[in-house]
């Protein structure tokens, strides 16, 4: 459901990562082994554009060892993303808790699609994080970042 502004958005809060925020409303709300939340837009063009949240730990508990994080997955993303790209990365505060946010473009093989994806990596306590991984459609990412953006910044804390 959208208005002319863009969708109509409700709380989400979920327990087991210890957070509310904001979720377009028509989005499935799901879980799996890996991403005890899962946000599903609806389906266009055989594809869902989602947002997947989950907790990663990093080593040490430090600045220093959350950066030693990012680069690491940049890294991975580099060997295993076919045609990765990295389109911008920022340094991001949600309810007072420091992270980054990196938007990157990649092409899987099995698809022969582009995507456009965020990763976000929140500090939710020394040596914890709260990651969220969403993507689209390349060509669709100027109506789904936004809303990933949204998802981000309206993150509380429990």
């Amino acid at each position: 459901m959208t208005t002319t502004d863009g969708p109509l958005y409700m709380s989400l809060h979920d327990e087991t990562l210890g957070v509310s925020l904001e979720a377009p409303v028509g989005w499935a709300r799901a879980s799996s082994d890996v991403f005890p939340l899962q946000l599903l837009a609806p389906a266009e063009d055989g594809f869902r554009a989602n947002g997947n949240f989950s907790h990663e730990q990093f080593e040490p508990p430090t600045p220093e060892g959350l950066a030693t994080f990012v680069t690491r997955t940049k890294q991975a993303q580099l060997t295993d993303y076919e045609g990765f790209e990295e389109l911008g990365v920022e340094e991001i505060v949600v309810d007072n808790r420091p992270g980054s946010l990196q938007h990157y473009a990649w092409t899987p093989v099995a698809m022969g699609r582009t995507l456009q994806q965020l990763l976000v990596v929140l500090v939710v306590e020394p040596g914890l994080l709260l990651e969220i991984d969403a993507a689209t459609l390349a060509d669709r990412a100027d109506v789904y970042l936004p809303i990933f953006r949204r998802l981000v910044t309206s993150i509380r804390f429990l």
